[in-house]
């Protein structure tokens, strides 16, 4: 999953950028429930990251259980999305480290 998050962070990062810059100078919350909670043009960013998100948390489906029914991928679509937005919206960066060896 490590790759696919680093590029698509990187394919998606204009989007992610301008979600951070617009969080930065919030609106007030308490506004009609049409208008944006963060700041106008925000809600739009955030949906048209949402298709692709989803297709990372597919794609992470199909590598680690391919035979999933359609009902458990629903499922576990709905558990592990709003995760692997928090990791793709994180201005954290992924990096393995090596690991190190045991000394016997």
């Amino acid at each position: 999953m490590e790759n696919n998050v680093v590029q698509w962070k990187k394919a998606h990062y204009a989007a992610i950028r301008k979600l951070w810059d617009l969080e930065q100078a919030p609106i007030r919350l308490d506004l009609d429930p049409q208008a944006d909670p963060i700041s106008s043009g925000y809600k739009e960013i955030r949906d048209q990251i949402q298709s692709p998100l989803a297709e990372l948390v597919k794609q992470f489906l199909d590598d680690i259980s391919p035979d999933l029914a359609e009902s458990e991928v629903t499922l576990y679509m709905d558990k592990l999305s709003p995760l692997i937005y928090r990791l793709v919206h994180s201005s954290l960066q992924m990096k393995r480290d090596t690991i190190p060896q045991m000394q016997l």
